[in-house]
């Protein structure tokens, strides 16, 4: 199934760890960063935290709508990203204005380095 015991081995550590070893412990480590942080962010932001239901079944759905929300968060930033850098790119190509974004003062904060003036 591709699952595989990962982390510290118990008992005394070995004298000499192999390169491969070490390796495929920092790839592990990796990963488990990754999924640990998203179940951090998922009980801060999103109060997976607050699931506090009777039954294993609406448990099971809450938690499925937690992540449910999560992922469609994500696809709503990276959707208005793609619509912010298209109309941007259609305003500096041509003549055209777009003016979706002429209400926004400011742009989103994960936008305002790719488009920051270049040091001359």
């Amino acid at each position: 199934l591709g699952i595989r015991m990962s982390g510290p081995p118990l008992g005394r550590p070995p004298k000499e760890v192999s390169l491969a070893d070490r390796k495929q412990a920092r790839a592990d480590e990796v990963i488990r960063n990754e999924v640990e942080g998203k179940f951090g962010e998922s009980k801060r932001r999103y109060g997976l935290a607050r699931v506090m239901t009777k039954l294993a079944s609406t448990s099971t759905a809450q938690i499925s709508v937690t992540f449910l929300m999560m992922n469609s968060e994500h696809a709503l930033r990276r959707l208005w990203a793609w619509l912010y850098l298209y109309c941007d790119w259609l305003h500096n190509a041509s003549s055209v204005s777009c003016r979706f974004f002429e209400n926004i003062k400011t742009k989103p904060a994960h936008l305002q380095a790719a488009f920051a003036p270049a040091a001359q």
